[in-house]
């Protein structure tokens, strides 16, 4: 068992880190990156579902679980000291991540 909370974080990361293609599929990562340039937050939302259908069921659903579970954990942050940006900066690197990046 992990002797701290940080532990089962690490080991999340380690894991998601040393898939051999990330969550988000190397061909969809410019996609969700080229976001931030949409002004609208409605067009971005429909980017973002269109994106979402693109990816494997597989890989769609454990990023929507982890997204669940990491809100969860949002919730908490007076006490773990984990914002949702905490937690988007920790763990974004490791679900989405180009190609140039992984070789």
């Amino acid at each position: 068992m992990a002797d701290k909370p940080h532990d089962i974080a690490n080991f999340l990361k380690q894991i998601l880190r040393e898939l051999a293609e990330p969550i988000c599929p190397f061909n969809l990562y410019p996609k969700f990156r080229d976001m931030e340039k949409t002004d609208s937050r409605e067009e971005k939302l429909n980017e973002l579902v269109e994106y979402l259908l693109m990816m494997p069921l597989l890989n769609r659903t454990t990023l929507l679980y982890i997204v669940r579970f990491f809100r969860k954990v949002a919730i908490y942050e007076d006490h773990n000291k984990m914002t949702a940006y905490n937690l988007a900066v920790v763990i974004t690197p490791n679900i989405f991540r180009s190609k140039e990046l992984s070789i």
